[in-house]
């Protein structure tokens, strides 16, 4: 089934050309870029988007619950203190594709280097953050 894709504002935009199977556009081709990230969520949902795709590490900070959002999130995560580049997150989008199948509304997936899909939840991030600087 294909999904309507939308790349975050700190997503290189060649990557729209490793999503397969379905429509993708970057933030600035459809006028979201430069808000924050739960006004991008709502008006994402509102512009028809079914996934926002990013690689903000941190993404979840500033979203609160995804439940309460009509769109799926999934986040290429690298391990800390690496920048999102393109030539890193390339391996990742094969992975990435059968994030973006999988994801549902209200959901956020986390696409590992290694391969692995984590489901994860705001609260859960929040909480593992929270232990990291204990």
């Amino acid at each position: 089934m294909s999904k309507n894709v939308l790349l975050d504002e700190c997503t290189d935009e060649e990557l729209a050309k490793l999503i397969k199977g379905h429509e993708v556009k970057h933030v600035r081709a459809v006028g979201l870029d430069g808000i924050k990230d739960s006004q991008l969520l709502r008006q994402a949902g509102g512009k028809g988007f079914d996934v926002l795709l990013t690689s903000e590490k941190k993404f979840y900070q500033h979203i609160g619950d995804e439940k309460k959002y009509s769109i799926g999130i999934v986040v290429l995560r690298l391990p800390d203190g690496e920048k999102p580049t393109l030539e890193k997150l390339k391996p990742m989008m094969p992975t990435a594709n059968e994030a973006i199948k999988q994801v549902k509304q209200g959901e956020m997936l986390l696409v590992h280097p290694s391969g692995q899909i984590e489901k994860v939840t705001h609260a859960e991030l929040v909480k593992q953050e929270k232990l990291k600087k204990e």
